[in-house]
């Protein structure tokens, strides 16, 4: 969960709700190699890299491969640690620029990155790659949509593996309740609007303190990650009112902007997510188009009792 008090990391300028990505673009533009995971157990990254591992050793000698989705480059850097031949081209809808933002960027020098563009309109000739790569991200362009469109860009006998949500998921369980909490503080007369008429001249401090008691009273679950953060922030707001009015607006600014950017991210995620039933769906549409698939669920054995992790989806033309 990113910060919601952090300073828009330098608010990249194009960015608005308008755009689906401008989300994700707030999300990568931080240290992070990891999207969807849980950040506290090193078994999800573990069982994400072994199955890289185990894809990039099928692989052909120099093999071309493309990355859909990429974010920070987690599955470029996945590959290149067990094959330092590979070629791989890594695109994303959102501004990313991982050697920037990146402490650990590792190989993924080599990689060439492709920011703000789109799955769809893919800038590649057909049969250009030995295979295609994805892990939580090609189901957001619509993975019915999508991966039709992509395999035309592999070559014959290419492979694909997409790495992809799963409706029943610890994470997209958990992710809902997640949604209706920031759902609750952006709407219209919720506690950010009563914020910002604070600045308008359209509300008063005891209103928003009143606003303030009917949320924490609602019959919802407040997280300390979300609700804890906002009401933090609120209080700084409110010390910095009086002495540097300008400031305080700003912080407002920042911390509404990153609220609907992570409400974003997570309806997104939520609805991207697969189901049995889809991905046959999917497997009929694949061998339309020359493409056999076959996929099965990624559980987590941790030190607990296994958990979901995602849906594994491998297909060859």
């Amino acid at each position: 969960m990113p910060s919601l008090l952090d300073p828009a990391q330098k608010r990249i300028n194009f960015m608005t709700e308008d755009n689906p990505e401008f989300a994700w673009s707030v999300y990568w533009a931080q240290d992070r190699l990891h999207s969807c995971i849980a950040s506290e157990n090193p078994d999800d990254e573990r069982l994400l890299n072994a199955e890289w591992e185990e894809f990039a050793a099928k692989l052909p000698a120099a093999a071309r491969v493309l990355d859909l989705a990429t974010g920070n480059g987690a599955v470029p850097k996945a590959l290149l640690a067990t094959r330092s031949d590979l070629q791989i081209d890594a695109v994303d809808r959102a501004m990313i620029d991982p050697m920037k933002f990146l402490s650990d960027g590792g190989d993924l020098e080599k990689v060439r990155f492709h920011p703000q563009t789109d799955i769809l309109e893919l800038p590649f000739a057909a049969q250009s790659f030995d295979a295609i790569t994805s892990q939580f991200g090609i189901e957001y362009a619509t993975l019915t949509r999508a991966a039709p469109r992509v395999s035309s860009l592999l070559k014959p006998d290419g492979k694909l593996l997409f790495l992809t949500h799963h409706a029943e998921s610890q994470l997209i369980v958990a992710s809902q309740p997640k949604k209706r909490e920031l759902e609750r503080l952006i709407e219209p007369r919720g506690l950010l609007a009563v914020l910002h008429e604070i600045f308008s001249g359209n509300s008063s401090l005891s209103e928003l303190e009143a606003c303030g008691a009917r949320y924490l009273e609602g019959k919802f679950v407040k997280t300390a990650a979300i609700s804890g953060q906002v009401f933090e922030g609120i209080n700084r707001i409110i010390e910095l009112f009086e002495r540097d009015i300008n400031q305080a607006r700003q912080l407002a600014s920042n911390m509404d902007f990153r609220v609907r950017a992570e409400h974003q991210r997570l309806s997104q995620m939520i609805e991207s997510a697969q189901t049995a039933r889809s991905l046959d769906e999917l497997s009929v549409i694949m061998d339309q188009h020359g493409v056999s698939i076959q996929f099965e669920p990624l559980y987590v054995e941790s030190g607990q009792s296994p958990y979901l992790l995602c849906w594994s989806i491998q297909g060859q033309k």
